[in-house]
């Protein structure tokens, strides 16, 4: 083997090293140069004792030569110069011209004398065979490799396409979720808004109701604030409501009169504090039929209004300024504090005065004893007994007072008398 002046001993034997795999059975490396080829890129230039071969010195070994020309298809080769360098250019026997890069000017004269050689010498008879089927097998193996990689493409083709899809399905089935999620979300706030709607209507229709029933009620004194309110409707039953209601101009309380009891319903903030329970309230309840009388004792403008029951005999006078020194749990004698009392001006007293006589009359009736007599029917003495009552309705009937039906009830009614 021959190497040209700008190749090196070592460079020379790695490339023919690398390159040995891929030459035919028989062929041999004549002469070694370099060269510079853009397409395809070559720095090699190998003249073996068959053909022209150009590669690439890194990887020769992996891919074999990038281009190559048998001796028997060379018609002729020349350095064509382009600018400052001289290009080897080979002509095949079929016209077709190939470049093997730039050849430096000191390796032109070695080139050109092996080259003239291979052209002359022709491909090697005896090495034909071998050289179609390494090419038939090179061919296959490329064949092989090409159907391989087409097949690894297709693969994963598909592979990228059935990702492809798989994920369009999940953006799809994220997006239908996503969806359905926000229908439900959108389905609930309608429901949770209905739901809502429906309870704003029922409490207006509630309210509505308790203020036309509130409205019902003849009211004296300031308005019936809506705590005592409260606890007026829990103290009722359901088909029952006040008759009337009295409110204290002072803030001591409410009275509440219903059919069969009344109540002073003492809660509020001062109200409550002025009662002793302060946070809280007092609810007393008076049945008509416990309540000995109603009192009220009255200074110049202000008073207070007492039920006396059994239990609440009046026995200390309860006035307006009682017990104001003393504090709330403690003064005995407090109307603001007693159950039994209600604070109350002597305007507002007489303005509610008719409806507390009518009150009187109500807790006078209560206790007023129910007595039944039972009189037992005895047939009348002297005056015929049931024959003679049939007579007589008989001679109304036969006058045309009585009818037929109306004879006939008479007479009924006649026989279940004396019977």
């Amino acid at each position: 083997m021959q190497i040209a002046p700008s190749v090196k001993r070592r460079t020379a034997d790695k490339w023919v090293e690398a390159l040995a795999g891929h030459l035919y059975p028989g062929e041999i490396a004549w002469a070694v140069a370099s060269t510079s080829a853009m397409y395809p890129p070559c720095d090699g230039l190998v003249i073996t004792n068959a053909r022209l071969l150009a590669f690439t010195g890194r990887d020769v070994g992996a891919t074999g030569p990038k281009s190559g020309v048998d001796a028997d298809n060379i018609h002729r080769f020349d350095f064509t110069v382009y600018g400052s360098a001289k290009t080897l250019v080979v002509t095949t026997r079929s016209g077709q011209q190939m470049s093997f890069g730039s050849i430096g000017d000191e390796d032109m004269p070695f080139v050109g004398h092996y080259l003239h050689h291979l052209s002359a010498a022709g491909f090697p008879a005896g090495m034909r065979a071998a050289a179609d089927a390494q090419r038939a097998e090179a061919q296959t193996r490329s064949d092989a490799e090409r159907r391989a990689a087409e097949e690894r493409a297709e693969t994963a083709r598909r592979e990228a396409e059935e990702r492809a899809e798989a994920q369009r399905q999940d953006v799809q089935q994220r997006a239908h979720e996503k969806q359905q999620k926000a229908q439900r979300r959108d389905e609930e706030r309608a429901a949770a808004a209905e739901q809502k709607d429906r309870e704003r209507q029922a409490a207006e229709a509630e309210q509505e109701r308790i203020e036309g029933r509130r409205g019902q009620v003849e009211v004296f004194g300031p308005r019936v604030t809506k705590a005592a309110w409260r606890y007026l409707e829990q103290h009722s039953h359901a088909d029952e409501w006040p008759w009337f209601v009295v409110v204290s101009d002072s803030m001591g309380g409410v009275l509440a009169a219903f059919e069969d009891r009344l109540m002073i319903v003492k809660t509020g903030g001062y109200t409550s504090f002025m009662a002793g329970s302060f946070g809280g309230g007092r609810v007393t309840t008076f049945p008509y039929t416990d309540i000995t009388n109603i009192e009220f004792n009255g200074a110049i403008v202000n008073g207070v209004l007492e039920i006396l029951t059994p239990s609440y005999q009046g026995s200390a006078q309860h006035d307006f300024w009682r017990g104001a020194n003393k504090s709330r749990n403690k003064a005995a004698d407090d109307p603001f504090t007693l159950s039994n009392c209600l604070p109350l001006g002597k305007a507002l007293y007489k303005r509610a005065l008719p409806r507390l006589n009518e009150l009187l009359r109500k807790i006078a009736d209560s206790k007023r004893p129910n007595i039944v007599v039972q009189v037992p029917t005895q047939p009348q003495s002297g005056g015929g007994g049931l024959a003679e009552e049939i007579r007589r309705l008989a001679d109304l009937h036969a006058e045309g007072v009585l009818d037929v039906d109306e004879f006939a009830t008479a007479k009924r009614a006649a026989i279940r008398k004396y019977s």
